[in-house]
């Protein structure tokens, strides 16, 4: 009998120590994942590239970074208002046509304002998510972070999974310092044009003063 009780003991302990090892493990497995997609979203972004193309790029990236089944990424239009998409994946087109309409007060207009990202495990329960036109092409969890540039507000990236609870506030970290990256990159892409436009307006007077300077 003290064999038996001591045999069903160290089972025990041994099942709880299996429980614990296979729980490290998704653990580690987890910050992995999350290490390297940090790590793919901190590779820098050639400013040379044209926006759409610039655009598309930091798509690609957040997808790979982030597990996402689709992504979208929101700008705020200056002279009408609203917003409009720059460049997508996984969205079909109803979506985006009912996005854009969306009413005052929506999440998109919550996180754009106040600067706050909305990080939703469960769509369909979520409050803040008024349309759950989400669910209806299968997604279940979402994300939607404000994409800064210059300290301000320019756009979100919006992205969803098919997985109920695949994103999570605990990745809110993780996720921001995805998206200051992106806006890291929409930053030296103003950038570069700026100094492109320096350049030709220098070349222009340039020309100009060697022009009058010839003829005197």
């Amino acid at each position: 009998a003290a064999i038996a009780i001591n045999n069903s003991q160290t089972y025990e302990e041994v099942k709880v120590s299996r429980k614990e090892l296979e729980l490290t493990n998704q653990y580690l497995d987890k910050s992995l994942r999350l290490l390297s997609g940090l790590y793919t979203a901190l590779t820098p972004l050639s400013p040379s590239e044209s926006v759409h193309e610039m655009m598309d790029g930091i798509i690609e990236r957040l997808m790979e970074a982030t597990g996402a089944d689709a992504t979208l990424i929101w700008l705020k239009d200056k002279e009408k208002g609203g917003f409009y998409w720059a460049s997508q994946r996984g969205f079909p087109e109803f979506y985006l046509k009912a996005a854009v309409s969306s009413p005052p007060g929506s999440a998109l207009e919550q996180v754009f304002n106040s600067g706050e990202p909305i990080i939703a495990s469960d769509i369909a329960s979520d409050s803040r998510l008024k349309g759950k036109n989400q669910l209806k092409v299968g997604l279940r969890s979402c994300a939607m972070l404000p994409l800064k540039v210059h300290n301000e507000v320019r756009g979100i990236v919006h992205l969803a999974s098919r997985k109920l609870g695949y994103f999570k506030e605990e990745m809110k970290d993780h996720l921001i310092a995805i998206a200051h990256q992106m806006g890291i990159a929409m930053e030296n892409r103003e950038l570069f044009e700026e100094t492109e436009r320096r350049n030709r307006e220098l070349q222009a007077l340039y020309t100009v003063t060697n022009t009058v300077t010839r003829s005197l």
